[in-house]
């Protein structure tokens, strides 16, 4: 991805569809093999836009964007898309096209679930789904804000795996306590790193923020349909632990294998729980009072991460100021995850101090901030 893309302005339609209508975007997300069996990574292709909500039902939608600046035959397009759409198992997507397609392309592709646009009715159509489209003055709309954040990792690498993880990985990942799991160990390998002094490590720590917010939200809306007010503590903690772990058998093993590695090795803890239990439990009980309220948080968090890579812009900030106060739950739940990340990883203190000054002075209508 380079800022010559002859696609970018199409990408950041897609981005503001995303952010008009509450979906997280994912911009140039590579696509790998379902197992990988060579010695390094393979990239088969790449999403140009992704995008991700969570219904009021708990069902995760994941909307894929592809931008074509070229001449192709659409409804090939189509059949590539739709590929690519089972692949990784995403629900719907859009082509943006130069050109029209005729219509009956476009009913060929819908009945595969892809909608095939040119550029200006995706316009039409981006617009009449939601006006907010039409604002540009996100951070977020912004694609060359995009390319900074995302160049980073690939100049700096010490951050490259954890930038694989969180903006690869991670937006296409299908088990949710495995996506908590990898989030927690993919930070603890560079938490030595972290300088909450340097504006691109803030961003990468409210990315980090934003995705723990995303994979609980599924998670929360899982255990809410189980979850009995009356249960004892340790009946919910052990149902909450066996669900982290992927089950009971799968736990159990696992805590086998450390006790036997840990009595080989005194600098292994014999102890095998997720990283902070305790606060971890604290969480998910918090999340539980308004687990639809949490996915609300990503929007904003995106936004403000992206904040800290570009220059202020007052219009912006009144866009993040609205998102957080949607609910009174958003701020709040931002607050405990960030400080369950901080305790659950070692990550500086100060990175959870700075977001929350931040978002205090934003909230507090005080648009001029350095």
């Amino acid at each position: 991805m380079a800022i010559t893309d002859k696609d970018k302005l199409q990408k950041e339609k897609a981005i503001r569809f995303c952010i008009s209508n509450r979906l997280i975007p994912y911009v140039e997300v590579n696509v790998s093999n379902v197992k990988e069996i060579s010695t390094s990574q393979t990239v088969l292709t790449d999403v140009d836009v992704l995008g991700i909500e969570i219904t009021k039902y708990g069902k995760v939608r994941k909307i894929i964007f592809d931008c074509k600046t070229l001449d192709t035959s659409p409804i090939n397009r189509a059949f590539w898309a739709c590929g690519l759409m089972n692949y990784t198992s995403c629900d719907e997507a859009f082509v943006i096209l130069k050109k029209k397609a005729n219509e009956a392309h476009k009913l060929s592709a819908k009945s595969i679930n892809i909608h095939l646009y040119s550029e200006e009715l995706f316009d039409n159509y981006a617009e009449a789904k939601s006006i907010d489209y039409l604002d540009k003055s996100s951070y977020t709309a912004n694609i060359n804000t995009w390319y900074r954040y995302l160049s980073y990792f690939k100049t700096q690498s010490k951050f490259e795996e954890l930038g694989d993880y969180i903006n690869n990985q991670l937006p296409l990942e299908t088990d949710y306590a495995k996506a908590l799991r990898g989030i927690l160990a993919n930070v603890k390998d560079i938490k030595g790193e972290v300088d909450p002094g340097k504006t691109q490590h803030m961003a990468i720590y409210i990315n980090l923020i934003m995705s723990l917010c995303f994979v609980l939200s599924p998670i929360v809306t899982d255990f809410i349909n189980i979850f009995d007010p009356t249960h004892r503590k340790e009946d919910f903690e052990r149902m909450l632990r066996y669900y982290i772990w992927g089950g009971r058998d799968n736990f159990l093993l696992r805590k086998k294998i450390n006790e036997l590695m840990s009595a080989q090795n005194e600098q292994i803890s014999p102890e095998f729980e997720l990283a902070n239990w305790n606060e971890f439990v604290e969480l998910v009980r918090v999340l539980l009072d308004a687990p639809a309220h949490l996915f609300l948080c990503c929007i904003p968090l995106r936004e403000i991460s992206l904040r800290y890579l570009t220059e202020i812009n007052e219009s912006a900030d009144l866009l993040i100021v609205e998102r957080l106060m949607e609910s009174n739950r958003i701020r709040q739940f931002i607050f405990r995850a960030s400080s369950y990340l901080i305790n659950a990883t070692g990550l500086p203190k100060d990175c959870d101090v700075n977001l929350r000054l931040l978002i205090n002075k934003l909230m507090a209508n005080d648009y001029k901030i350095p």
